[in-house]
């Protein structure tokens, strides 16, 4: 059968062709066309009742004798001139019926329906007075089933003979012509789902679960979402809320297609499961996991070596992080990049960079990724969180993330948090909700599995409509419990399906989909719900692993073989992995046949089983997380044996540690925690190594955890029961840590430092150093340098002495916290670690740090005198980072270190900022927050002091407050805002949306910070006494606080001398104002004999001012000129503009009007390259004038 699938309105026009040979092998061509029917053919809803019902009739005649195989009668059909005697039809009727024909477009002819209506067959017309009678049709028309004939056609053949019955004919004889035809189109367009001779009643249960039904409106909104997603590159999400079983995901499924046909990844997040205390978190990465394999399988192989590319730029050093967040980059990236040591934990902050720039580099425009996170309401703060940072990164991922949710079952503040923290973060989201699909949408899919034609369903549909609200999963189970009990059933006989709608309207049932389930399981042989019952207290899914080892012990022997049995009744599936209940409503059913005061008990033996299988074996991850999860779950009633209760410790222990090492902090910590809760009361005593292990992980799963208190109790328990300080350091460490992030108690980092220290022999002061003892100290380690060469360092043998190593970590610690709370000992302290380090004559990853430190502080002792020393000693540290195979968790320091203090002299400081940028992603991603803080601070700085674009820096700024936002880095936070306000006033085409942080500011340390920027904001904007008034300030405070860190000294020196040398005319205070800039000038030339790169051009154009105060104009032009060839040359637009603007004031002052106006478009230009509209502007402003001045001057000579 062929069909045109365009057909109008009820306009028909049938032709019907066929040979004797079709006829008799009952195979017909039929083609339905939508040929406009003559006006003299009636269209069905125009029709008489009486007339309609008897076309329908003669159609059913007519169909019958065509696939009867009567070729006789077919054949005078098709051909009224031939011989009708034996039908009892005159010729003369025949003739006169064939005159009165007026087209051709007829049903199938018009001659053939007149000839029909001659049959003698047809002589009684039926009313309530004069029934037909009920024996005449089938006195004259066989059953086509006895034929062979496919049961749906057969129906249709006789529902359409049986409207010769008039109101007599039964409710499945059509009402009209077009019903009919309706049915003869899905009789054409699924022959396989009608045509079929045999009937398997099983198959059914399958059916109607792989169609989406009645939500054609919410596939559309997903669609148009993905392609706005596709087109703008702006990430966004949509979240689905609804019943259990009303096809939410489903409905996420039907964008697949739509995601695959443009090149897209579409990754399903296993689904989230309550039960399992590690998969919200696994189930993500898993989902991470399985990306990896799409773009390995998808991508041409220049395409994977250019994401390989991406991967290792975009992580560098920390490219063996990734690795062991997501295993499957190992397939992308060289393993080169991977196989680095790593000693620091990733925190929750370091978790959601890496993932955020894995996605960065994974997606495209051309490539989008579609996450699909399915039972969201299961997922913990870890999960959400990362989530939450892939969605609001703003620098260049193409994410659409989906989420279904149940939003009747459980109350979910988690999620409503985790909406509104979106939203905050300008995230565009889509929220739908799902009730029951249509009636006519319900009835389509029953008649759909049923596989019967939509009109006869509609009695049935409306009933189990009634009964499940139009729940889709809910309503298959009915309908299946139905035809298990025989209500609705399959007649052999027949062909066809029957139901009693009286009995299916008294079926008392809940509106839970449970009760069904649940009489179904219960109808299942014992073993079977056995089997039902154990799996379903694993989740949803239970790993092939795990089915493998409880199917070795004695109570669960049959269990696998049970669970296969389960696919064949569609309780379960398995995808060779893992087996999975087909719908979570039927794992709660088996789970429910549990009674509540068995559940522990059945949860404990399940683990107990597993436990025996894997006690000193090295098993699968599935299998021992699966055995402590259930032990866990009966609780510590359970446990008699005091043998067992410490292998279960034990295992607590080690499952809290594998999850720790996934950065699964969550988890890891409450297993911990139930390993630390079961141990006995003279735990120290009895189980000191068991004690040890449990207090001190679980303290370093707790603060990354956010529980700081906790932590810091749990290790100062370590530090009072532990028998020797070996047993300690690593306590002492760690406790300096929880100190140092928590950034209030960074004194206490100190002291403890300075404690452990003494500890191990060094010789500390608390607080006051002797000025001659740090001379003597400093010199004697100058003088040690001065032996070494760089090489000499990389000849050292490598340090395994436990107590040398933890005096150089506790001298690493201390350097850091000694910075902000004793500058005064900072010298002192960091020159004793680096005469240290030489004394011992080995090296260990802190080494670097000790060179690069001890180098920084000559830097910041002297402008001048020192630092060519402290540059040849910080050139040797970072080589012997970079040159040996040594942790990689020290860069950071080391960069934050030698960039802040000494590149800057060694340096362009453009690269400077770079090196410090990619040194805060490392911290960032090794989940070292501070260091991330300080580098992304120095970076922001150097890239503004730079030249950096403007807008560019703009967007950077606020991606990262939003990670700051994010991760609580309330420091980081801070300055960012200081920034994003500086930034802001400069661009001038908006407004400062910060609430004026400079001019607000109550936070003493960073008083500096704010008088600094200010100073730098007022002097380009043109505002030079406010410079002088916020230099005087800043030069109030102490000068330790000033001379931290030498650069930002000469900046502001910079900074204060400019504006002073362009004030001098207006100032009153001229002696002041000279003097400010003669020293400025000292500096300046010290600096630009280290660094000609980072400060000539300052210099130049400082004396090119200074001379032009003088009245040397021609010195000062020549100055000019020179401070803007090298601002330009050093890559300084801001710099060369200002240098280019005050040489044109000072030509427009002595009257060179023509030099002044192409410096001011010079000028303009620059500013324009930095991205300063408020500057362009200024310059345009200064143009006009001298034009004016240049015209006025013009009239004026004439």
């Amino acid at each position: 059968m062929m069909t045109n699938h365009n057909m109008s309105s009820r306009d028909l026009h049938a032709e019907t062709t066929s040979t004797c040979d079709d006829i008799t092998g009952r195979n017909v061509e039929a083609i339905i066309t939508s040929t406009r029917i003559s006006d003299h053919v009636t269209l069905s809803n125009e029709r008489p009742k009486n007339e309609e019902s008897k076309l329908c009739y003669l159609f059913g005649v007519l169909l019958h004798l065509l696939f009867s195989g009567e070729e006789a009668v077919c054949t005078k059909l098709c051909d009224p001139q031939m011989d009708n005697k034996s039908h009892g039809i005159s010729e003369e009727v025949v003739n006169e019926k064939s005159a009165k024909k007026k087209t051709s477009a007829a049903f199938p002819s018009q001659q053939n329906i007149d000839l029909l209506r001659e049959f003698p067959t047809l002589e009684f017309e039926s009313n309530e007075s004069n029934p037909p009678p009920l024996d005449l049709i089938h006195q004259t028309f066989r059953p086509l089933i006895d034929l062979g004939c496919p049961p749906s056609l057969s129906h249709l053949i006789t529902n359409l003979l049986d409207c010769r019955l008039g109101f007599l004919a039964p409710d499945d004889a059509y009402s009209s012509l077009d019903a009919a035809i309706e049915d003869l189109h899905l009789l054409l367009q699924d022959p396989a789902r009608f045509l079929v001779e045999e009937y398997n009643v099983e198959a059914i249960v399958s059916v109607g679960r792989d169609k989406l039904y009645g939500r054609s409106k919410e596939e559309q909104k997903l669609k148009d979402i993905f392609c706005r997603v596709a087109s703008t590159g702006k990430n966004e999400a949509i979240f689905i809320g609804g019943f259990s079983g009303c096809g939410k995901t489903s409905l996420v499924q039907s964008l697949f297609e739509a995601v695959q046909a443009t090149g897209g990844y579409f990754v399903l997040t296993p689904k989230l499961d309550e039960l399992q205390t590690r998969s919200p978190l696994s189930a993500l990465m898993s989902a991470f996991d399985e990306l990896c394999k799409l773009v390995l399988h998808t991508n041409s192989l220049e395409i994977l070596a250019e994401i390989s590319q991406k991967l290792v730029d975009t992580f560098g050093a920390s490219s063996y992080l990734l690795a062991r967040v997501i295993p499957n980059v190992a397939n992308l990236v060289s393993s080169n990049f991977i196989n680095q040591p790593i000693e620091n934990q990733v925190n929750f902050s370091s978790l959601c960079l890496i993932v955020q720039g894995f996605v960065r580099v994974i997606s495209s425009f051309s490539r989008p990724i579609v996450l699909v996170v399915d039972d969201l309401q299961w997922a913990d703060k870890t999960t959400l969180g990362i989530l939450l940072a892939v969605l609001s990164d703003v620098n260049g991922s193409n994410v659409l993330v989906i989420g279904s949710y149940r939003d009747n079952e459980n109350e979910h503040s988690a999620l409503v948090e985790f909406f509104g923290m979106i939203s905050s973060f300008n995230v565009t989201i889509c929220e739908i909700h799902l009730d029951g699909i249509p009636i006519d949408d319900l009835n389509a899919m029953l008649a759909d599995t049923l596989r019967i034609f939509p009109r006869l369903c509609k009695p049935l549909s409306s009933l189990v409509y009634q009964k499940t609200r139009g729940n889709p999963f809910f309503a298959l189970e009915f309908l299946h419990s139905l035809i298990d009990r025989n209500i609705v059933s399959y007649s052999l006989r027949d062909k066809g399906w029957r139901w009693d709608l009286d009995q299916v309207g008294a079926e008392n049932i809940t509106e839970n989909v449970l009760f069904l389930l649940t009489s179904k399981i219960t109808s299942l042989p014992n073993d079977a719900q056995t089997a039902l019952k154990a799996a379903s207290c694993f989740g949803n899914r239970i790993s092939v692993a795990v089915v493998k080892e409880l199917s070795a012990t004695p109570r669960y022997h049959d269990l696998k073989m049970t669970l296969d049995k389960a696919l064949t009744k569609e309780f379960m599936d398995c995808d060779g992995t893992s087996y999975r209940f087909v719908h979570s409503k039927v794992r709660e059913a088996a789970y429910g046949l549990i009674s509540p005061g068995e559940k522990d008990r059945y949860h404990f033996d399940i683990g107990m089983a597993l436990q025996t299988r894997i006690v000193g074996q090295n098993t699968d991850d599935d299998v021992l997380f699966a055995a402590i999860d259930h032990i866990n779950h009966g609780g510590p009633s359970l446990i008699y044996d005091p043998s067992h209760r410490i292998s279960i410790i034990e295992l607590n222990l080690q499952a809290g540690v594998k999850l720790m090492k996934s950065h699964n902090y969550t988890s890891s910590h409450s297993y911990l925690k139930t390993a630390l809760s079961l141990l006995p009361d003279d735990r120290w005593s009895s189980h000191y190594n068991l004690s040890l292990q449990c207090h001190f992980h679980l303290a370093k799963a707790a603060y990354p955890c956010g529980f700081i208190d906790d932590a810091k109790a749990l290790l100062l328990t370590v530090i009072e029961h532990a028998s020797c300080l070996e047993d300690k350091l690593d306590t002492y460490s760690l406790l300096v840590t929880v100190h140092h992030l928590a950034f209030k108690d960074i004194s206490k980092a100190f002291s403890t430092c300075i404690e452990v220290l003494k500890l191990l022999g060094e010789d500390l002061p608390d607080r006051d150093i002797d000025k001659h003892e740090l001379v003597a100290i400093v010199a004697k380690c100058k003088s040690l340098f001065q032996r070494f060469a760089g090489k000499d360092f990389l000849q050292l043998p490598r340090n395994t002495c436990w107590k040398s190593l933890a005096i150089m970590r506790f001298y690493s610690e201390l350097s850091s916290v000694a910075f902000f709370v004793e500058p005064s000992l900072n010298l002192f302290l960091v020159t004793k670690w680096a005469l240290y380090c030489l004394n011992q004559k080995v090296i260990c990853k802190h080494t670097p740090g000790a060179l690069v430190s001890f180098s920084a502080v000559m830097c910041r002792a002297s402008i001048s005198s020192e630092i060519c020393i402290g540059c040849k000693v910080g050139r040797m540290g970072l080589n012997m980072l970079h040159e040996m195979d040594l942790a990689m968790d020290e860069l950071p320091r080391v960069h934050l270190c030698y960039y802040m203090f000494i590149g800057i002299f060694t340096e362009p400081i453009q690269a400077c900022a770079d090196m410090h940028r990619r040194a805060s992603e490392l911290a960032m991603n090794l989940g070292n927050n501070l260091m991330a803080s300080f580098n992304m601070s120095v970076m922001l700085h150097r890239s503004l002091y730079g030249g950096s674009n403007l807008e560019t820096l703009k967007v950077e700024i606020e991606s990262h407050w939003i990670l700051a936002k994010q991760h609580s880095l309330q420091m980081l936070e801070y300055i960012l805002k200081v920034y994003g306000e500086v930034v802001i006033w400069l661009i001038g085409n908006c407004s400062p949306v910060t609430n004026n942080v400079l001019s607000d500011l109550d936070v003493p340390e960073y008083e500096e910070i704010s008088f600094m920027y200010q100073m730098f904001l007022s002097l380009f904007l043109g505002h030079m006494e406010r410079v002088i008034f916020m230099a005087k300030k800043w030069e109030s405070l102490d000068i330790q606080l000033r001379m931290k860190e030498p650069v930002r000294f000469i900046y502001n020196t910079f900074i204060s001398g400019l504006a002073s040398a362009c004030w001098y005319r207006k100032g009153r205070q001229k002696a002041q104002l000279r003097e400010n800039v003669r020293k400025s000038l000292a500096i300046l030339k010290d600096a630009a004999e280290l660094s000609k790169w980072n400060f000539q051009n300052k210099f130049n154009l400082l004396n090119a001012m200074n001379l032009s105060n003088q009245e040397k104009n021609a010195q000062s032009s020549k100055e000019f000129n020179i401070a803007i060839i090298a601002a330009r040359s050093s890559k300084f637009h801001h710099e060369e503009g200002l240098a280019c603007e005050l040489a044109g004031i000072h030509n427009k002052r002595i009257g060179n009007n023509e030099e002044a106006m192409r410096l001011f478009h010079l000028a303009q230009g620059c500013y324009k390259a930095w991205g300063s509209q408020v500057k362009v502007q200024q310059m345009a402003t200064q143009i006009e004038l001298v034009k004016s001045i240049s015209q006025t001057g013009a009239i004026s000579a004439s």
